[in-house]
This record gives structure tokens, sequence and C-alpha cells, in this order.
């Protein structure tokens, strides 16, 4: 739906409520519309003045998503940066004669913007500040929570709009640079345009415009998170030439809670992350200017901001929307610290614009006491009776074991039994959750160790004296023998069922304590992946131009990995050594090698479109050899389309398969097969109903033939929702110079079980993956083998799914070549060594 002035709100609002969930958003796709539906409404603003409060909402909604999902969408069309200049552009859209100040504040975003004249101001002091309702935290560095709304307050009184004076009457404040103020009451202008004083509402919040002042008064129920003092030479003019009078300017003050709109996609190593070591560890605010021109400062810009926690090696840094292609960076060029506090910074800043301090935050977040996993009600309830079984045994034996007539052998080693068992279970119960706690982690695993093998000596024990009771046969006696033989003591049985797992828990634990808890810290790198049924994770990153995400596991050929201290890795990237593709026995749809927007069935074998043409991979290729799958045409309503094929790892997944070199499909309308976007007749089409098979026949004599699949330990590692991917980086053009033909090779599609002829001959060499790329709400399935509809006849071929385990093979053999023919002590020396 096309937007204009009648229906901008309207749809604002949906947007608006859409982006309520944001926190839920899994595909950067919803990032990108926001983004682009922003930009869009920020046209209208003018006309529309309640468009203001939604588009920061909305903004503001954003940054609960999740940080990979907006990395990704920064990377992809810069959807972060969109979403910042498009804020940066509303007091130029908004303020004129008939509005001189405007104020939103929203749970992320605190906004204000001015009407200020240059040659009457006189100096700006702000604060951003947050409020709490009830009673105030225990600390007042305690973190703020994410529902609590950010706000801003400032100085009383000052000049502006109509020249003259209007001070702010009431309970005005001022804010020095790093202080905190507030204003209470309504602030009154002069006469004209009136000057915008701290503005009295029932929200109790504003940035007041005036002098400067050291008289610092914080609201009620809130803390300060940041502070900004304009200078007054704010806009001086730089040459000595006579100054001229200047026309009204546009000041516009933002705090962004966190640094999460400020994505660093590229190479910064040599910018102020310093390659992302240091993260954003503060609010970020923002100070720019409208209509004026001003440029570089001779007096700076003073800014205080809380950082909640702590951090090492702080930097004032300013964001950079020009560096790393335009990509946007953090630079500390003319901003330095002014002071350092546990939880304030303060710095200098010689330029307008975003700032804010990074630092070195630790990797490994403390644990929340009292957060500890719970197991299924059902273990509790099961043990429960458990024990009440086991302890009504135990006291109904203790109370009446004069009248129970069994051995005094068997008495206690029944009673010992129940014992054991009841320990166990408590203790599993009860403390296998607890693992955040080493001491006792420690004391329940030895525990468990200790009561595990007493109770199964016991069982032992038991069941020996059982089978001699039965087997024991009364001896015959001659009668002038009448002694019988001494009662042998019971202290064996517990030197035995007791004894024996004492010493095993003493030896082990005297050897090494830590073999009862990790030794290392927990870090989601090395922590187990436990993949979903259909073996791979609901939450990935998306294969897309220029970058590619293999999910990797532990490589258990892997020489020596018990000998790295793991923990010395913290921080720092992890050797690739450790670590190979991840490997799968099926051959299914990838779900990261497709594009974002197309659905793929739980059983990962039937796909729908929407919208344009998107291509889905399946997660193995072939290099060699014939194969052959099918697909079944579903659903195929009116105007949707189908490409179907071949394609290799490089070719682009928004775009229809044969697009590029790296593709060959055949089209569902007219029957047209394309490569290289070229298309040529080749068969009448096909639609729904029909069982379509694809053959491909690779030589084998070939250098892609000959070669074992990548091992990608050379790439780096990433984390992702605690699983780690190797990215790899997409040389498109390096790609495209170096194909070259594979005589010999061709391509068959089949309909129905007819083959349709020779669709292409010697095609590039390379790794081939079946392909589908449809064209909106089309729905296929795709049937990998090794029982089809319509087998080929006359042709020999190997289904798809055979490659399943042959992968397998193939991947074990590369990895296992890889360590043997490197040097992997060397590459991987620890982070201390030079």
């Amino acid at each position: 739906m096309p937007i204009n002035a009648s229906n901008a709100l309207t749809l604002a609002h949906q947007l608006r409520v859409y982006t309520a969930e944001a926190a839920n958003f899994s595909d950067m796709v919803d990032v990108l519309y926001v983004a682009q539906m922003i930009e869009k409404f920020i046209g209208y603003v003018d006309q529309i003045k309640q468009l203001t409060d939604v588009i920061v909402e909305m903004a503001s909604n954003i940054m609960l998503v999740d940080d990979h999902i907006l990395w990704m969408s920064q990377k992809e069309e810069k959807a972060c940066t969109s979403i910042v200049r498009s804020l940066e552009r509303i007091a130029a859209h908004t303020l004129g004669s008939n509005s001189q100040h405007m104020a939103v504040n929203s749970r992320n975003i605190a906004f204000e913007a001015y009407v200020v004249k240059p040659e009457s101001y006189v100096g700006l002091s702000c604060v951003a500040f947050q409020r709490w309702d009830g009673t105030p935290p225990a600390e007042r560095g305690a973190e703020p929570t994410p529902d609590q709304q950010l706000r801003g307050g400032g100085g009383g009184g000052g000049g502006g709009g109509g020249g003259g004076g209007g001070g702010g009457g009431g309970g005005g404040g001022g804010g020095g640079g790093g202080g905190g103020g507030g204003g209470g009451g309504g602030g009154g202008g002069g006469g004209g345009g009136g000057g915008p004083g701290v503005r009295g509402s029932a929200r109790g919040w504003g940035l007041g415009v005036g002098p400067c002042s050291p008289v610092t008064l914080h609201p009620q129920n809130s803390i300060a998170l940041a502070s900004i003092q304009l200078p007054p030479s704010l806009f001086a003019s730089p040459s000595p030439a006579p100054a001229t009078p200047r026309a009204d300017c546009k000041l516009q003050l933002l705090v962004f809670r966190n640094g999460k709109l400020f994505c660093s996609t590229g190479n910064s190593s040599r910018l102020a992350d310093d390659g992302k070591r240091r993260s954003v560890a503060t609010p970020v605010i923002y100070a720019g200017t409208y209509g004026c021109g001003v440029g570089n400062l001779s007096e700076p810009v003073a800014v205080s901001l809380r950082h909640p926690g702590e951090g090492t090696d702080p930097v004032a840094a300013y964001w950079n929307f020009e560096v790393l292609g335009g990509m946007g960076g953090w630079s500390a060029e003319g901003c330095q610290l002014a002071a350092h506090e546990p939880n304030v910074t303060s710095l200098h800043c010689r330029h307008l614009g975003n700032v804010a301090v990074l630092m070195e935050l630790s990797g490994f977040p403390s644990e929340a006491q009292g957060a500890v996993e719970v197991l299924h009600p059902a273990m509790y309830t099961c043990t429960a009776v458990l024990l009440l079984c086991l302890f009504t045994t135990i006291i109904t034996y203790i109370v009446h074991h004069g009248t129970i007539l069994i051995p005094r052998k068997g008495w206690h080693m029944l009673l010992n039994l129940c014992f054991h068992i009841a320990m166990t279970a408590a203790v599993f119960a009860g403390g296998i959750t607890l693992t955040g706690y080493r001491a006792v982690c420690q004391a329940v695993g030895i525990i468990l160790h200790y009561s595990s093998l007493s109770t199964l000596l016991w069982m032992a024990v038991k069941a020996r004296v059982l089978y001699k009771e039965v087997t024991w046969k009364a001896p015959q006696q001659p009668d002038r023998d009448t002694s019988q033989a001494a009662p042998r003591p019971m202290l064996r049985f517990y030197l035995i069922a007791g004894g024996i797992p004492l010493i095993i828990c003493g030896i082990t634990a005297a050897v090494n304590i830590q073999n009862y808890h990790d030794n290392n810290p927990y870090d989601p790198l090395f922590s187990a992946q436990r993949l979903p049924p259909h073996g791979y994770p609901l939450e990935h990153p998306f294969n897309k131009d220029g970058y590619r995400y293999i999910l990797a596991e532990p490589d258990p050929h892997a020489p020596d990995p018990e000998k790295l201290e793991l923990d010395c890795w913290a921080g720092k990237p992890i050797p690739g050594d450790l670590y190979r593709a991840c490997l799968y026995e099926r051959v299914l749809l990838a779900l990261h090698d497709r594009a974002p927007q197309l659905k793929i069935s739980d059983d990962r074998l039937t796909v729908v479109g929407e919208k344009g043409y998107s291509m889905v991979r399946a997660s193995h290729g072939v290099r060699k050899g014939a194969w052959y799958f099918e697909i079944s045409m579903d659903e195929m309503p009116p105007d949707t389309a189908a490409r179907l094929g071949w394609s290799q790892p490089l070719g682009n997944l928004q775009a229809p398969l044969g697009y590029d070199k790296f593709s060959y499909s055949w089209r569902s309308k007219k029957g047209t097969k394309f490569h290289q976007s070229i298309g040529k007749h080749y068969s009448s089409g096909y639609g729904q109903g029909d069982v379509l098979g694809f053959y491909i026949s690779l030589p084998e004599d070939t250098e892609t033939a000959k070669s074992l699949p990548d091992t990608y330990k050379d790439k780096a590692l990433i984390k992702f929702k605690s699983y780690l991917y190797f990215e790899e980086k997409d040389f498109v053009d390096k790609a495209e110079k170096s194909l070259k033909q594979a005589p010999g090779s061709q391509i068959i599609f089949f309909k129905n079980g007819v083959s349709q002829g020779v669709a292409f001959k010697d095609i590039f060499e390379g790794v081939y993956f079946p392909a589908i790329s449809l064209y909106k709400g089309c729905t296929v399935s795709i049937n990998f083998g090794p029982y089809f509809k319509y087998p080929p006849r006359d042709i020999t071929y190997h289904p798809m799914s055979d490659m399943g385990w042959g992968a397998v093979v193939e991947h074990t053999l590369a990895d296992v070549l890889y360590h043997v023919e490197t040097e992997v002590d060397g590459r991987r020396s620890p982070p201390w060594e030079p």
C-alpha cells in the first residue's frame, strides 16, 4: 500500500504495535522492513506532528531485537544506520515558526529539540534520567531495567526563539557538564516567540535550554544516565570577519539507552573498538544542529555517562558514519576521557554527533544468584514417592526387627541398600542442577559417585548372600561332633560395599578435584551444542551475499585438545582446528543456505515461496558422479512461478535460479531453461500436480572431483545463540574468473517420468546442490530418495540421499588429513605467547 499523508499515521500505529514484539524477531527482514518504513514516515512528520512520537517508539522497540539480527540487518542494507539517520532528521522537518520545541520519551530513546537564536545562545546543560515507580534501587549505580522509560531533564530557563529570555520557573534546575538535573515546574517564555524553558507537564521531565548552572536538582525516584554541556561558543564563527545575523537554528538531542543501533560490521581493528575488543558500555548521547552550519568546535562538548557494569580500558569515541565503506564505526578522533569513576565516566569531544564510552567488558557475566535450573516436576514427584517408600521400609525394619524373621546379614544389607538408594535419589534431584556453585557442585558429584558405587556393591553383596541361602544345604554332621562354626563378622560386607567406594572417590578427588566440576569457566563457545531433532539450530545466521556460515562442532580428531587451557581463549580468537563443520547423515533442505523469507517445513522437505524470487539449496552437494532427485509441485496459484535445478554455493539466494554463472534452472512458465540470466526454449511448462526429476552427471577426472571438501579450519569462528559457526567470505568476482567447463558433464530434466532431453552440456566445474527458486506463494516438496515416484530408466545414477553418509566420510577424511599435514601446535599457541 502506498504511503501518503492520509494513511501515514494509521500505518505507523499498526507498525508500532507490530514492533512491540521486537524482542521476538528472529529474522533480519523484519528490521529491514521497519527501517524502510521509518524512513518513509519521516517525510510526513512536518504534516503530522503525532508521527514523531510513533517513530521514536518504533525505533525504541527495535533496540530490543537480538544483537546479531541487528548486525545482519546493518550489514545487509545499513538498517541501523538508516534508523539513526532518520531520528537525527526529525528536528529539521518538525520545528518551525509554529513549533519551537518538541520532546518524546520512550523505553530506550529520549528525544528533545528546540529552535534557538545563535546570537542569544549562552550555553546548554541537560541530563537524561530514568524514573522508576516505588522504592528506588538498593544502589544508585544499579542497572536500569528495560521496562523503565528513558527521560531527559535539564537546567532552568534560557534564551531562545523570540529573543529573550524566559526563565525556568517552578522547580527548574541546572545540570553541570557531568551532573544531573531535572526541571520540575513550568517554564515561561519571553516576548516574541517565547523562550523554551523547562516544560511543565505531568510527565515531570524536559530538556532545558539556558545558562549552565552548578546547582543540581535531581528529580525524585530517578537515576541520571547521561548529561551533556554544550559550550557558549557553539555558534561562534571561526573567522574574525564581522558577524552577520544568522537564521534560527534547530538544536536536537537524542539519548539511546545502549549502543545496539550502532553496529560495527567491518574490520574495525584500527578504530576505537579495536576489532570489537571493546564494546559500548554506556548510553549513547547525540547533539546536533540544523540550519546553522556548526563545524569543528573551539571549545569541547562535555559529556558524562553512567555505565552500570565494570569494564577495563575505557575509550571516548563518536560514531563516524563514513568509515568502513559507509558502514560506520566508532572513532576516537577528537574525543578524550576527562574523568573516570567506578560507574560514571566524563569525556570531552570537539565535534557534535553520537558519543559514547567503549570498554573491554568481561565475557563471562556473573550468574544471577537464585536463578537455578529446575527439573521436570515428574522428577520431584517420583523422587518423593521413592523416598517415602524407602524410609518406610527402613523405619519398619528398625522398629520391628525383632519380629521380622530374616537373617542378621539380610537385615543389614537391606537397610544399607535402601539408605544408599535414597541418598542417590535425593542428592540427584536436589543438587544436579547446582552447576553454578563450584563447591556445591563438587560436593554433589562426590556424593553421587560414592552413593551410586556403594548401591551397586550392596546389591552385588545382597545377591551373593541370597544365592548362597537358596543353594545352601545342611551338612551331614557325625553324632560325636556337636560343635558349630563361629559366625563370620559383618564387617567384611561394610569394607566391601562402603570401603571400596570411599577409596575410589578419595583417589579421584586427590588426583584432581576438578574431575567433579568443570575446570573452565562457563563459555558458550565451548559448551555442548544440543541440536533439535531436524539437526540445525532453530535460530541461526543466514548465508547472504559476501558471507557464508557453516555450523561447527568439536572435532574429535583434534590432536590433544585437552592440553589446552580453554579459559585462556576467553575473549580471544578460538583456534579453528579444535572444531569441524557439523556433519549430517540426512540430505535435507538447508535452513541457513536460503533466503530468509522462504518458509521451510519442520521435516525440511517442503518449501513455500514469499514475494519475489528467492532460493534455497539442499544441505549436501555433489562434485562427481551421476545423481538424481525429484520435486513435486504441490500448489501453484495463479501468478506464481518456479525455477528448479542445480546451484553451486555462490549462487545468489535472492535472485532466480539461473541468474548467474553458478546455477542452472528449468522454469515452470513455458519450460524455459536459464543460465547466466539467458533463457532458451527447452520444453513445455509444468504446473501443479507434476512430478519433476533432476539429473546431473559430473566427470570423475576434474580437479574438483579429485579434491576433498573444505575443512574451514582456517576460517573465523563466530558465536550466535550459543552455537559456533565458521564464517567464510565469498569472493564472487574471483570465483567467476576461475570457472572452467567440465567436458562430458550434463544436466537432464524429467517431467512425470519422461525425459525432456539434455538441458545443459559441459557445465562449469564445481560442487552442485539441488536448488529451488520460487516466485510468490508457490509450494513444492522435494524427494532426495532412495525411492522415487518416477525413477529414470536407461541411465545409472545415485539418489541424492546417498550423499548423506558419503559427505560424512569425505569430511572426516579431510579433517584427519588436515591434522596430519598441519603443524597444529605452532598455529594455536596460547594468546600470551607472541
